[in-house]
């Protein structure tokens, strides 16, 4: 991290989407102080399966349930009340993890995120959609010097669709 704040010429992001982990959070907070970082939500959903296996073979439609409470909770005390109405239905009062994740919820929960824009991404999606759009240019065999003449070819690409994007506009 240090070494891409660096990259970055010295000056730290002003927000970071991490994956919901103890160490990362140790090294954001070190290296970038003031940046404010959330949890990637796929790597919380991601989860699930091997945290709550009991109750995904009990209830069958939990994880949906779970699955809408970043993205349903307009405002904070929606978010409450149906968090507190879903540890009682589906009675996980005494899950660390579940209250783990609720005492975490302002790293995650979208309606405590509403000061920090993200363009519409809240995961490591973007991460995932660059690395996918540079495997139609690029691949493991790529030498460094085809890679550079190719980072041209996807730059003049994603202008010509955005100017695409903005005529159609």
């Amino acid at each position: 991290m240090k070494t891409w704040l660096r990259a970055m010429g010295g000056k730290p992001p002003n927000a970071i989407i991490i994956d919901h982990n103890r160490a990362w959070k140790t090294i954001i907070a070190e290296v970038f102080p003031n940046a404010k970082h959330h949890f990637c939500l796929w790597h919380i959903l991601r989860k699930v399966p091997e945290k709550l296996s009991h109750m995904l073979r009990k209830h069958e439609d939990f994880m949906t349930y779970l699955y809408n409470f970043p993205y349903k909770s307009w405002l904070k005390q929606q978010f409450k009340d149906k968090w507190k109405k879903m540890i009682e239905n589906f009675q996980l009062l005494e899950d660390e993890w579940i209250q783990s994740l609720y005492g975490k919820r302002e790293h995650w929960i979208l309606v405590y995120l509403k000061d920090t824009s993200f363009g519409c991404i809240y995961t490591t999606q973007i991460s995932k959609s660059i690395n996918s759009f540079f495997d139609k240019y690029v691949n493991k065999k790529t030498t460094l010097k085809e890679f550079v003449e190719k980072y041209k070819l996807v730059l003049q690409d994603r202008e010509d669709t955005k100017m695409l994007v903005d005529f159609n506009t």
